[in-house]
Order: C-alpha cells, then structure tokens, then sequence
C-alpha cells in the first residue's frame, strides 16, 4: 500500500510533513520506508527489515498510515502486532498502544487502518474482529467504540464526516457523523459491476471522483459523481 502526500523533497533537518512526504507501507514485511520523490530514493526507513517486533524501532507488519498537519504521524501496527504506534514531526518514537483482545483498547485481530481527524486530534482504528472502530485522542486514550461490521480503511473528509468501507457480507461505504451516527450508506456486496468483495481501500481525487480496491474482485473501480448527485452521499474531499 502507498500513501503518496506531495511531490517534493525534504530538505536537511526539516521535519516529516505530509505536504512533502510519501511513505511505503509493506504489510508483507516489517518496515516502512520514507521516499523522496524528486530524487527516487528512499530518505530514510522506520523499522528493520526481516525483523519483526513491538517495541519503538520496530514493528510487525504494519498495515496503514496517518498524518496530522505538523507532520505527527500515526502507524497502524496491525497484521502481526495489535497497536497503533505514534511518532513526532521528526520521526521520533512518541507512544503506542493496543494490545489483543475484546476490551476497550484492545484489538481482535487485524489493525488494518487508522485515520486522524486533524481538527479535533482525533484517532480513529479499525478493529474488524471486535466488529467495531475505536475512537482516542492523539496521545491514545479512548474515547468510544462504534459498532460497524468488518471495516477496513477510513477517510475522515473536510466537514469531519467519518466515511468507513467494510468488507465480508456487509460490502458497503458507510457515513457517519464525528459521534458515530450513522447518516448513510451505499454499495451491496458480489462480483459485478458496482458490487463489493472484499473491498480494501478507498480513496477520493481532486475531481471528486471515487476509487474503491476490490481485493477479491481483482479489480479498481471508478465512479464519477452524477451532476444531479445527492452531494451529501458522496465522499468528500479528504481533511488535510
């Protein structure tokens, strides 16, 4: 999975930003990996490859990545671990938390995303296996818990609408609002055209349209927004 966030480099000293970073996340692997773009070289690696472990250098196949404005990041430690690792503008190791298990905290299984709400400083994760997302503040305290089957990814968009995509049979994109309500939703799971299977990632361009991975489909879709769209079941644009 790649989060590409700008296209120029980072200078000496200057710290992680989103506005000029790319970061590769390696599910398979143990390490992330930051990229200069200009220069197509990698600037500088988080973990150790090869190497997997949960303490503050390394991590156990980390799933997904989350920025705040002032370049704080947020690293889902999910596939082999059951954590969401925070680290400062500059890459230093700040907290983490997450353990497996069903209580409050506590992760089921796969961590497979996390999003920030950048206004509000807060952390949202998915815990599939427990069938719910976790809400904390920055520093990973929690704050709630919203029952919502098999979520996989998460978009927290400019009027701090909560969009989550579930796989399995629930196979839809969800709206909800920032205290959890659920405000709409769309999509139907199976195999043709418009149908969700397994649905891993979603994300939004410049232009409003809508790209949705379909893991077991094998496919990317694209959809367009109708100019007669009801614009508050569309996704919007992400919250930077």
């Amino acid at each position: 999975m790649v989060s590409a966030v700008g296209q120029s480099a980072r200078r000496a000293n200057e710290p992680l930003r989103s506005s000029t970073s790319c970061l590769v996340h390696r599910p398979g692997g143990t390490a992330d990996f930051r990229v200069d773009p200009r220069r197509k070289r990698i600037a500088r690696t988080f973990g150790e490859k090869g190497v997997a472990a949960a303490d503050e250098k390394h991590f156990g196949r980390p799933a997904d990545i989350a920025w705040l404005p002032d370049g704080t990041f947020f690293v889902a430690d999910g596939y082999q671990n059951r954590r969401i690792v925070k680290f400062d503008p500059n890459g230093n190791y700040v907290t983490a938390w997450g353990s497996e298990g069903k209580d409050p905290g506590q992760f089921g299984g796969i961590v497979h995303c996390v999003a920030v709400d950048a206004r509000a400083r807060r952390v949202y994760a998915c815990d599939s296996a427990n069938q719910r997302i976790q809400v904390f503040d920055d520093n990973g305290t929690f704050l709630d818990q919203w029952a919502v089957p098999n979520a996989s990814h998460i978009i927290v968009t400019q009027d701090q609408s909560v969009w989550v995509i579930s796989t399995g049979t629930a196979g839809r994109i969800e709206k909800r609002s920032s205290d959890g309500t659920l405000l709409t939703y769309w999509g139907t799971p199976g195999t043709l055209s418009g149908g969700f299977n397994n649905a891993h990632d979603f994300t939004v361009d410049s232009e409003g349209s809508l790209y949705i991975v379909q893991a077991q489909n094998h496919r990317i879709e694209k959809y367009v927004p109708k100019r007669n769209a009801d614009r508050s079941r569309l996704v919007g644009q992400p919250m930077k």
